[in-house]
């Protein structure tokens, strides 16, 4: 069994649009939990009515008031979960709630597939991540990766994996915005992370390494969860043959621009992913970060660089304190 998660906020649209796919998807031994990250607009109702519409689908609702204090009972026979989350907490809150769900319900499970909900699937996706998750020669795998193509760009690649660069404190995806002809077509593609936008997840991987950290809100949580990973002696790997559409960048820029919260969670977490793996590096790391000040101010956007500015004093003050737990 494989349980698909996707994390709603302020996106019904997409939502509905990635679960169309699912519902294609060959391999029909999975349950899907969609959480809604406490959306202010009528995302929950949306989804909800969505889903009711589908006769094929049995819905269960789940809304939480105080955590997951509310769940006494539940309905196993379900293939969908809707949760109503009490507030948006970022990404890895939104997944971190739905995998404390299967636990306290005792799901049998094996794999998490950890979906953006602005994404759409081919149908064999399951089946390939499965088959290779099952191989012998992947037992110490605890995580998967796909090719990740433009939505709007079918052949276009937004990558396959992603490489960091600890002087820089910043990543990069292997592949971004090339045509594919197969050149990454290889099972043993060396990276540092599984791009966040899909990742399936061996059960056993979560038991060992514990949920995403939840103080990133966004960025750098599946870089820290793999870097964790590895230090335990888990591998991550790829399967070529995945295909998934993502409309990158749907929830977080507007009119071209970066929100001012994807803004500050990139300047802040690049901070704080290097005092907790490669501290060493923080002298070095924090002049590029301080440029992200510069490069603010000389675009003529004087509010945002004063808004990073105070973030970066802010994060600077909390790890010389001891404030951020390492």
């Amino acid at each position: 069994m494989t349980i698909i998660v996707l994390v709603n906020y302020n996106g019904w649209k997409d939502t509905i649009e990635c679960i169309d796919s699912l519902l294609k998807l060959e391999n029909s031994n999975y349950k899907i939990v969609v959480v809604d990250n406490c959306s202010t607009d009528d995302s929950y109702e949306q989804i909800t009515q969505s889903l009711i519409q589908n006769t094929e689908i049995h819905l269960y609702e789940i809304l939480l008031e105080e955590d997951l204090n509310e769940i006494s009972e539940i309905d196993y026979s379900s293939k969908f979960f809707l949760l109503k989350a009490k507030k948006n907490g970022g990404f890895a809150y939104g997944n971190n709630l739905a995998i404390k769900m299967l636990d306290r319900a005792q799901f049998e499970y094996r794999y998490v597939w950890i979906l953006n909900n602005d994404t759409v699937i081919a149908p064999n996706s399951l089946n390939l991540f499965v088959d290779r998750m099952d191989a012998d020669h992947y037992k110490r795998y605890g995580m998967l990766g796909g090719k990740l193509y433009f939505y709007d760009q079918p052949f276009i690649l937004q990558g396959v994996g992603g490489v960091y660069n600890k002087w820089l404190a910043k990543s990069k995806h292997i592949g971004y915005r090339q045509k594919d002809i197969e050149q990454f077509n290889k099972e043993l593609l060396i990276f540092d992370y599984v791009i966040g936008a899909s990742m399936f997840v061996r059960k056993e991987f979560i038991k060992d390494i514990g949920l995403m950290r939840e103080d990133y809100f966004l960025y750098f949580e599946e870089l820290d969860w793999t870097m964790r990973g590895k230090a335990k002696g888990w591998e991550i790997g790829y399967e070529p043959r995945v295909k998934v559409y993502h409309k990158e960048g749907s929830s977080t820029t507007k009119k071209g621009y970066i929100s001012k919260t994807a803004d500050m969670c990139q300047v802040r977490n690049r901070l704080v992913f290097t005092y907790r793996f490669y501290p060493k590096f923080l002298i070095i790391v924090y002049p590029f970060v301080l440029y992200s000040v510069c490069s603010r101010l000389f675009k003529g956007r004087f509010r945002r660089a004063w808004i990073i500015f105070k973030i970066i004093i802010k994060t600077s003050k909390e790890l010389l304190l001891g404030q951020i737990p390492k």
